[in-house]
């Protein structure tokens, strides 16, 4: 089994966790296929207006000879569920990918352009990727390593973009997630070669999380000077970080199966941004931010954030 750091190199060592990879995707389809409407016998309370929609921009180096696999296997368990669930109609959902030969900066500038979402809509962007930093990088949070032939020459994306690019977009409740090395780099940029069942989630549970927030949340898989790690095989394929985002994710939900009112994004990014520790040799250091959070009441919900 082996696993590799998303910077610029790689290692091979045993891989003694489980995968929780797939867990990421189901919460956000099974989101999508609940929030038509709310659990039968449920206090009635205020619903979103029927346009509200989430636009999801998954980026991911499919084709990197060091973490493409594992990259790839993240990529594939979330859009053979969220095509599903937009497909279902439960709201709009609106998806796009940019991996394989399509990977590129200027092909993720042109995603987050082409977002024009509504006052009432939620936007999340995900990157799986190689990322870094340099001396002059003033943002505690990674560039992404994008650059390939065609590209205009110093061309920087990063999470300081994606954050700026969300905000224009007019989405109320912004995520931005960077699956990335966060490590600093010297000289000029090369190019790159080519637990519970969520179908007992309430349906007012996803409603709070995806369609009740507004504000801006940022994540990285590490922080300033240090790497990120992914396993290219075995059952935990894919991200060390995104792992453990998932388990943050399901841990809230059974804290939310006891009490609604403790469906929150402080929590799921307090749980995700913790050391990861792997052995002696691999581990990595995840951050998060918040900016201007806060949650809509409901009747049956207090509206801590």
């Amino acid at each position: 089994m082996r696993y590799s750091p998303a910077g610029t190199g790689g290692t091979e060592m045993t891989n003694l966790m489980g995968s929780r990879a797939h867990r990421l995707a189901y919460a956000l389809a099974f989101m999508a296929l609940l929030a038509a409407g709310p659990a039968a016998g449920a206090v009635a309370q205020p619903v979103p207006p029927a346009a509200a929609t989430v636009h999801a921009i998954l980026v991911a180096d499919t084709s990197d000879a060091k973490i493409g696999r594992g990259v790839t296997a993240n990529l594939d368990r979330l859009t053979s569920l969220l095509k599903p669930a937009s497909r279902g109609g439960a709201f709009p959902l609106r998806l796009t990918v940019v991996s394989g030969k399509d990977f590129s900066c200027r092909a993720i500038i042109a995603a987050l352009d082409g977002l024009k979402a509504g006052p009432q809509d939620t936007a999340i962007f995900y990157i799986a990727a190689h990322g870094y930093r340099t001396a002059t990088t003033t943002t505690r949070f990674p560039d992404y390593y994008c650059i390939k032939p065609g590209d205009k020459p110093g061309t920087i994306v990063g999470t300081a973009l994606v954050e700026q690019k969300l905000e224009q977009s007019g989405a109320r409740f912004r995520i931005a997630i960077a699956d990335t090395c966060n490590v600093t780099l010297g000289g000029d940029l090369r190019e790159t070669g080519t637990g519970r069942s969520l179908a007992d989630v309430d349906a007012r549970v996803w409603r709070r999380l995806f369609l009740r927030y507004s504000g801006t949340i940022l994540m990285s898989g590490s922080a300033p000077g240090k790497p990120s790690w992914y396993f290219n095989s075995g059952r935990r394929v894919g991200g060390m970080f995104t792992n453990q985002l998932l388990g943050a994710i399901e841990l809230t939900l059974d804290d939310a199966a006891r009490n609604p009112e403790l469906a929150r994004w402080s929590t799921i990014v307090n749980r995700a941004t913790v050391p990861i520790v792997h052995d002696s040799r691999v581990g990595q250091e995840p951050q998060g931010q918040r900016q201007g959070l806060s949650v809509d009441p409901l009747p049956v919900m207090a509206a801590g954030n």
